[in-house]
């Protein structure tokens, strides 16, 4: 169970990796901020990650979903967000005086770096010198399941 995330916080993931790098700003980014191989890369991150990664990373998802009545002062979820509210909480959560709270963004900017660049075309297209000849296992055709 802590191994797999569920489908609700597998829409979440992506709801927060598509806020944090949209498509569209930048046509070099175009590919990346598709984030097309995110089931597969979350599933080789739950299977290869120390276990308090996974449970961290499910926390603050959860810590996010949940934000908006905090953050925004709106009764709702994260999810039922238009894309522009839910960078808006991430902005607020960004500029809290509580350390962890402000960390929440950054902590998911990482992991949505981290899955957006391992296309050795979009390393490429942003001209990252040394770049990878072949994605990681997990961004190719069939994913982590090989």
């Amino acid at each position: 169970m802590v191994r797999v995330l569920f489908g609700v916080e597998r829409r979440l993931a992506r709801q927060i990796f598509e806020a944090i790098l949209p498509s569209g700003r930048d046509g070099r980014l175009d590919e990346l901020a598709h984030h097309a191989a995110l089931e597969s890369y979350l599933a080789e991150l739950f299977r290869t990650a120390p276990l308090r990664v996974c449970l961290g990373f499910r926390l603050l998802l959860w810590c996010v979903a949940l934000s908006p009545p905090l953050s925004i002062c709106r009764f709702t979820t994260f999810g039922r967000l238009s894309p522009g509210e839910r960078l808006g909480v991430l902005r607020t959560l960004r500029t809290s005086r509580i350390y962890l709270v402000r960390e929440i963004p950054l902590f998911f900017k990482a992991f949505a770096c981290f899955e957006a660049l391992a296309s050795p075309a979009t390393q490429r297209a942003l001209l990252l010198e040394p770049h990878d000849d072949a994605p990681p296992r997990w961004a190719r055709a069939g994913g982590a399941g090989d």
